[in-house]
């Protein structure tokens, strides 16, 4: 899920969410394993998409953090593999 901060625009408005759906593919099957690294290509390539877009929205919005889910419906956080991140990854001012 990405979040983006709005106070900007106005002291103690929530984030505004968008979330998305994303399959692993690993040797061209599905992988519902996911690494560091996968993560972190695809924070990449959702950044690309921001910096594509974000000149259509008012600079009082910031793309703020990356959340991920299992597409379940379990709203629990699912660990970026086998690193020690935090599952919220506050990305600043991108």
């Amino acid at each position: 899920m990405l979040h983006f901060d709005r106070s900007a625009i106005e002291a103690g408005l929530d984030d505004a969410e968008c979330h998305f759906d994303f399959l692993n593919i690993t040797g061209g099957t599905p992988d519902d394993t996911w690494t560091s690294t996968d993560y972190t290509t695809l924070e990449g390539f959702l950044d690309t998409f921001w910096n594509a877009i974000r000149s259509k929205h008012t600079t009082n919005i910031k793309l703020s953090q990356y959340s991920w889910y299992r597409r379940s419906g379990d709203r629990r956080p699912e660990p970026r593999g086998a690193c020690d991140l935090e599952i919220d990854c506050r990305i600043g001012d991108v």
